[in-house]
């Protein structure tokens, strides 16, 4: 009997790691799109400021 509860009890436990796992892996898939995409129009906002003050310095 102790046995078998023990054995379901690390059954629910593996379950809920996977559990776990996938809410992690759910909210950290969109969390890094989410960032590498904030870093991408960060970078692009840049090069432009970039350009913008170049030609501005050209220009004055």
């Amino acid at each position: 009997m102790k046995k078998l509860s023990t054995q379901s009890l690390g059954h629910v436990a593996g379950a809920q790691i996977l559990e776990y796992a996938l809410l992690i892996a759910m909210v950290a898939m969109p969390v890094s799109l989410g960032l590498s995409y904030f870093a991408d129009s960060l970078n692009q906002f840049f090069n432009y400021a970039g350009h913008v003050v170049a030609s501005w310095r050209f220009w004055y």
